[in-house]
């Protein structure tokens, strides 16, 4: 019942029938590395593909996320302004100034809301033409690779012998 010593010696009082199945949970890294040119590609592109199906998913959720938060504001104005409503209706206003009312308080409301969503996009537009604008390659003192150590001191090295 054993293969390649891994199993038990008999299926005898052990409650199972022995047979032995291929770990799934376990990494092939021996197989990886003795794969050939074609398999190596081939587990790269599936790599990769799997990482554009990740980055397309976030996209949509980041999508979706926008779009709930962008109802749930139109949604406190329009509580704001049923809000408003009421109390008027309470203190028995005339319909007509309800209605403006409420209208002005709504256009006051998403000017707000439009005001605040532009000011923010040009706020990360401005920082992101600031971080254009630095410089983006570092000197060649600070560049690896070009930190030059001399191995004798400056006089030890100008002196002739």
């Amino acid at each position: 019942m054993s293969y390649n010593g891994i199993g038990l010696q008999t299926a005898r009082g052990s409650g199972t029938s022995g047979y032995v199945q291929k770990s799934l949970a376990s990494t092939d890294d021996e197989s990886k590395k003795n794969a050939s040119h074609y398999e190596k590609r081939k587990i790269q592109k599936d790599k990769l593909n799997a990482k554009k199906k990740d980055i397309d998913i976030d996209a949509k959720r980041l999508g979706a996320k926008i779009e709930i938060i962008d109802h749930n504001k139109s949604r406190e104005i329009e509580v704001k302004c049923i809000e408003l409503r009421e109390e008027l209706e309470e203190e028995d206003v005339e319909e007509d100034i309800i209605e403006k009312r409420v209208k002005d308080l709504r256009s006051k409301l998403q000017r707000e809301r439009y005001e605040s969503a532009t000011s923010r996009s040009l706020k990360n537009s401005s920082d992101e033409n600031r971080n254009k604008n630095k410089k983006t390659e570092p000197d060649d003192e600070e560049k690896p690779g070009y930190n030059y150590i001399p191995r004798y001191r400056k006089d030890e090295r100008t002196r002739r012998r």
